[in-house]
């Protein structure tokens, strides 16, 4: 399961939950307009129902949070290099040859999976304005757009009746850097 699922099965249920509360509140404003209930037990029941709405929202947020947290671990383990991800390629990038777009382009699919080429690439990239390859996301985008996320997903929890909520529910508000799986022991 990718991090971003698992945010939006969180925001999915704390809605569920939310909206469970506010049907409820509904109901019971109903019944105290029809004066089937009187004034303090109206508002006693209100309270109960208000109280169990924040102790929902503070439950997801957790762990939304948690999961955040998780994911930037996760992005940092997979940013880590060392000397054996060296590849040979790397010295066509540092002894002066300017690649063509198309010899950037393919060492960039060549070296996708590896971070450490993938970085020099990146650099290499910068130095060279006008090559442009569809570059993997640096863990700093990754981790950007994922907080930007959460957030967004935190405020789903707050009010959930928003078109940020509705973006969630149709799961088009899932950021496209964020394409890390989750352990199956954070699952």
């Amino acid at each position: 399961m990718k991090y971003t699922e698992k945010v939006q099965e969180i925001v999915a249920r704390a809605v569920e939950e939310l909206k469970a509360c506010r049907a409820h509140s509904d109901e019971l404003g109903e019944k105290y307009r029809r004066e089937e209930i009187g004034g303090n037990a109206y508002r006693e029941q209100l309270y109960q129902i208000e109280q169990k709405a924040i102790d929902i929202r503070t439950k997801w947020n957790t762990e939304l949070e948690q999961i955040r947290q998780a994911y930037m671990a996760t992005v940092e383990e997979g940013s880590l290099v060392d000397g054996s991800m060296l590849h040979e390629d790397a010295k066509l990038l540092e002894m002066g040859l300017t690649l063509t777009e198309w010899q950037y382009t393919k060492l960039v699919e060549k070296h996708r999976g590896n971070q450490l080429m993938t970085q020099l690439l990146r650099q290499y990239g910068e130095r060279h304005p006008g090559l442009y390859a569809d570059m993997p996301a640096s863990p700093e985008i990754k981790k950007s757009e994922f907080n930007g996320y959460i957030n967004a997903a935190k405020n789903v929890v707050s009010v959930p009746d928003t078109m940020q909520a509705a973006l969630f529910e149709t799961g088009t508000y899932i950021p496209s850097a964020a394409t890390e799986d989750m352990p199956d022991s954070r699952v």
